[in-house]
């Protein structure tokens, strides 16, 4: 049980790196300065 839960505290945290990763992506697109690309 215990093992379960740190399993899905560690994908919860991954997840939401990934989710502001996308959300940082998202902004920089959004935001005119930022078109080096």
């Amino acid at each position: 049980m215990d093992r379960l839960v740190t399993m899905n505290k560690k994908f919860d945290t991954t997840a939401d790196i990934r989710y502001m990763q996308i959300q940082n992506a998202r902004r920089k697109a959004l935001d005119p300065k930022t078109k080096r690309i």
